[in-house]
Order: structure tokens, then sequence, then C-alpha cells
């Protein structure tokens, strides 16, 4: 928030969008599997080795060369 922008509402409204954050954001806490996981792909983000989402939807709409047994 810019240190000038000032946004007045009725307490009351203040008051449910605090508990709808509260309700909607809630934290988790991971296991060592998944903070291993996000560590290993923060990684490979870094490296460049990643797909974009077009490259991902052009290889699945590609047709298989090899068929499934």
């Amino acid at each position: 928030m810019k240190a000038k922008e000032l946004v007045v509402i009725p307490r009351t409204e203040y008051a449910f969008l605090m508990r709808l954050k509260k309700e909607r954001i809630r934290e988790v806490t991971l296991t060592a599997k998944q903070k291993k996981a996000i560590q290993e792909s923060e990684k490979e983000l870094r490296s460049g080795r990643y797909l974009t989402l077009d490259e991902l939807e052009r290889n699945v709409a590609r047709p298989h060369s090899k068929a499934r047994s």
C-alpha cells in the first residue's frame, strides 16, 4: 500500500473483511518432503528447466508416437 493511500470503510464491513480473510487464507504446515519438493522446483526454475503453459499445451495436444500397452 502506498504511504498516502487511505480507504475509509465502516467498522462492520472491516470486521467482515477480516473474518473473510482469516477463513479463506489458512496457513498450512509443510512436511519435510513438501519443503524439499518446493526447494527442488525453485532450483529448476532458477536454472531455466521449466515449460511455459503454451509449451505444455502443445506437448499435450501433439499425438503420441508410441502406442500405450
